[in-house]
């Protein structure tokens, strides 16, 4: 049931329309047919468009639509937290806007009903009868009309904040366990000086300098893991500090289904890296046993 329908015309825009519509026609009429229609059809179609504004309330919503109907929005009632009067400055026009108090719905004058939905949104209804536009507010939300938008409630919009930091926080945390599975899964980053040997792979790394090195293996098989001290693991990729039966605490970055794998060993620990690719793990051993063999040359 229809509770509330008022319509009000945007002199505005109908008397834009009959200023500019006769010089249009004079300046068009010994031009081409075609020019004229256009720009008849132009004008006709903003007026269509923007030539008023229907404001509708029944028993479940607030219809704002504006000329023919192209352009409308709907609000249930059920989502209004408050409602008030007031006056829009002048320079926010006339038309759908945005405004510093929410989107404006207005064809003619400066007078209007600001909305607090439940979402924390505020959108303000041009009316050239805002004390009835707010009275029928009244009887259909069972609201009282604010005085000004000032006595609004402030809880208005939380549970949708909380949804947003919600799901802001969840997106971020997919977001990094997607950047950690593929940073990890990616093959180890080498670097190999004469003075020390690093490999990293996504929050995990370990230096060593060369001088510190005991041993430099090239092993088919490893001993159980025991326990991941603090790693990264997902199928046979393992990155970071593990506990190996046998041998202790270290550090892996491989892929345990595609050996061998460099075992470096220093007084207290122990790295095993090794890539997809096991020519390039040979490589690796290759390069990283004669410097480890060198530095030692050097040694007194």
């Amino acid at each position: 049931m229809t509770r509330y329908q008022h319509t009000q015309f945007g002199w505005v825009t109908l008397g834009t329309t009959l200023v500019i519509l006769p010089p249009v026609i004079f300046a068009l009429f010994n031009q081409r047919d075609e020019l004229l229609w256009a720009a008849l059809a132009i004008i006709a179609l903003i007026v269509a468009l923007f030539g008023w504004l229907t404001v509708e309330i029944d028993d479940r919503r607030l219809l704002i639509r504006f000329g023919a109907g192209l352009i409308r929005r709907s609000i249930l009632l059920d989502r209004i937290r408050a409602f008030a009067p007031v006056t829009n400055r002048w320079y926010y026009g006339w038309g759908v806007r945005f405004t510093p108090h929410g989107m404006l719905y207005n064809v003619s004058g400066f007078s209007a009903i600001e909305l607090l939905l439940e979402n924390g949104r505020h959108l303000r209804v041009g009316t050239d009868e805002p004390q009835a536009l707010a009275r029928a507010l009244e009887t259909a939300t069972r609201l009282t009309s604010a005085a000004s938008p000032v006595e609004f409630p402030k809880d208005a919009g939380w549970s949708r904040r909380v949804r947003v930091i919600g799901g802001g926080i969840a997106a971020l945390v997919i977001v990094s366990i997607a950047w950690m599975f593929y940073a990890h899964t990616q093959p180890p980053s080498i670097e190999l000086s004469g003075e020390h040997f690093e490999v990293a792979s996504g929050l995990y790394s370990a230096e060593i300098p060369l001088a510190a090195v005991r041993s430099v293996t090239l092993v088919d098989e490893l001993p159980r893991i025991a326990m991941r001290t603090n790693g990264f693991a997902a199928g046979g990729t393992l990155r970071g500090y593990f506990r190996l039966e046998e041998w202790g605490r270290g550090r892996l970055f491989i892929n345990r289904r595609t050996p061998p794998y460099v075992v470096v060993r220093t007084a207290d620990s122990f790295v095993v890296v090794n890539f997809e690719d096991g020519a390039r793990t040979r490589e690796l051993y290759g390069r990283l046993a004669a410097l480890s063999r060198k530095v030692a040359g050097q040694q007194p």
